[in-house]
């Protein structure tokens, strides 16, 4: 697979589900778990934009909890 073969047949050669290749060997792609490795390492600026947005949602749950006068 990392030669460019198609996952569907390169089980099919090897006489195995195509979801046995992946679960079994899948990890051994260099590709396995870039993304992840990635988005941890990178630098996002708009990070802590996420944190404001969820503490003005916390917030809006308190007052709407909150029993009338």
């Amino acid at each position: 697979m990392q030669r460019r073969a198609d996952p569907w047949q390169a089980a099919g050669f090897l006489g195995m589900s195509l979801k046995v290749l992946l679960d079994t060997y899948g990890h051994h792609h260099p590709d396995y778990m870039r993304e992840a490795a990635a988005a941890i390492t990178s630098k996002d600026r708009n990070q802590n934009a996420t944190v404001v947005d969820l503490n003005r949602a916390r917030e809006k749950l308190k007052k709407s909890r909150r029993p009338p006068p």
